[in-house]
């Protein structure tokens, strides 16, 4: 731990394809195109726009930075975002039921922007049939339904996450060999897939193999202003006594950004608790890889590989992804409480 410092369910909503096939072509077209990623989630068809934009013969470009989707449309674009409820075309909007999410790392909409809008705003004629299954699945929910705040354009332009060490460094090392670099990225992985799937923002890794990583790297390219960044240093510890054990969330103090970073670490305390995983302190630190970001940044350190009851959670697979659905919990809640208390606040002129 000092080496990091001197150096330095909730629910199992993952939504899958159920057994139902969309088939869809435009009138006059000859053959239909079968789309069989169709997701369920709450009450509502997704259907992913890499899949029926070819069926109607449009095109489609994800702009990462400003999270925004166009489809190349006459006489202008239309527009959609990720969590927002609007869609765009020129200068109008309307207002969608649901708003468009990311299923498996892939940005989809509601089957009303087939079955209703496309048609009306581009004059398309539109042979639609839903194949759905008899018994749909019963709903799911990621996150708790009472935070929910998904039809929020939640103020995030970037999450990086950083899995600690790599390449010749191991980090910590358990007695059975274990290493805090694996552990680490594996963790890291199932993070990014979580929140890819909700859309709060692009998300960045810092490594995806096991290699070393700069501290510019681990800290730099940001997006956006800094306050719309957070970073997670992802760490485990390692310690003589078998007896230690516990979680630590370090973050910098006296900054302009402490109070997004102390806020942030309690979000994720705070998921991490109810999840049962671990029940964090909280340190400021001063000399720490945290020093060089200009943004909300959090290093974690999760528990300790010479613990055993510690090294069984945090090496399992069950163990691994009750934590990544607890960190995402937590990004989420800070994002949405974030919002909240910006849009609270009275513009002054």
């Amino acid at each position: 731990m000092i080496r990091i410092i001197c150096f330095l369910f909730f629910l199992f909503g993952i939504v899958n394809p159920v057994a139902a096939v969309v088939e869809m072509r435009l009138a006059d077209a000859k053959d239909s195109v079968l789309i069989r990623s169709v997701y369920h989630r709450d009450d509502t068809v997704f259907l992913p726009l890499r899949e029926i934009l070819p069926a109607l013969q449009l095109i489609g470009v994800w702009d990462g930075a400003k999270r925004l989707y166009w489809i190349n449309a006459k006489p202008d674009a239309i527009l959609l975002a990720p969590g927002s409820h609007k869609l765009r075309y020129g200068k109008s909007s309307l207002t969608l039921q649901q708003a468009p999410r990311f299923f498996a790392g892939e940005l989809c909409v509601p089957e009303e922007v087939v079955t209703t809008h496309l048609p009306r705003l581009l004059g398309l004629k539109i042979i639609y049939n839903n194949h759905d299954a008899v018994d749909r699945p019963k709903k799911h929910f990621l996150f708790n339904e009472e935070n929910d705040s998904s039809a929020l354009p939640l103020p995030l332009q970037q999450i990086v996450i950083d899995p600690g060490h790599g390449g010749d460094d191991p980090g910590a090392i358990s007695p059975e060999g274990v290493k805090e670099k694996d552990l680490t990225l594996e963790l890291a992985r199932r993070l990014e897939k979580i929140l890819k799937m909700e859309g709060l923002a692009p998300i960045r890794l810092t490594r995806d193999g096991d290699y070393a990583v700069s501290q510019s790297r681990r800290t730099g390219e940001v997006h956006g202003t800094a306050a719309e960044n957070i970073l997670l240093s992802l760490h485990v510890s390692a310690w003589k006594s078998s007896q230690t054990h516990g979680c630590t969330l370090y973050f910098l103090p006296e900054r302009d950004n402490e109070d997004n970073s102390f806020l942030l670490a309690q979000s994720l305390d705070a998921a991490l608790q109810a999840a049962g995983v671990a029940d964090c302190s909280f340190e400021r630190v001063i000399l720490s890889p945290l020093n060089r970001t200009s943004f909300p940044a959090i290093l974690l350190e999760l528990g300790y590989l010479t613990n055993p009851e510690e090294l069984s959670l945090l090496a399992s697979s069950d163990g691994q992804e009750r934590i990544a659905r607890a960190l995402a919990l937590g990004v989420k809640n800070y994002a949405a409480n974030r919002l909240r208390r910006t849009t609270d606040v009275p513009v002054t002129q």
